[in-house]
């Protein structure tokens, strides 16, 4: 976090215009649509109709889940949309679902920081 402190404050010195927008996407992946990530699976990376979009839709599809509480069980709901976090497709989906935010960024501004490091768009 210095680090973006630093380069923020080394950017107004030097007289460049800077803004620090942070995005909270903890929750996205909570109501993230099945649809919308195949589309962009198909679009940003070519996951067309095959073997890895069939295995994609089954991975996605039928999830259900229920609350237990003080020894009562409520109805099963069906979901289509989100994604099982913790998982081992987690961060594959994740970035499927992130990519796009880079090149909207990038339109902006010559640089811009993600969680786990800087990234500079020439």
């Amino acid at each position: 976090m210095s680090t973006v402190v630093n380069d923020l404050l080394l950017a107004v010195d030097g007289g460049c215009p800077s803004v620090l927008l942070s995005l909270d996407i903890s929750a996205a992946f909570d109501t993230l649509n099945h649809r919308r990530l195949l589309d962009s699976a198909e679009e940003l990376f070519g996951v067309t109709d095959g073997l890895a979009r069939a295995w994609l839709c089954s991975y996605l599809s039928g999830r259900s889940q229920c609350v237990a509480f003080a020894g009562q069980q409520y109805a099963t709901k069906l979901f289509d949309s989100g994604v099982q976090q913790g998982s081992v497709l987690g961060p594959l989906l994740f970035c499927i679902f992130t990519t796009p935010i880079g090149s909207v960024i990038s339109d902006f501004t010559t640089a811009w920081w993600l969680s786990v490091g800087r990234w500079t768009c020439d």
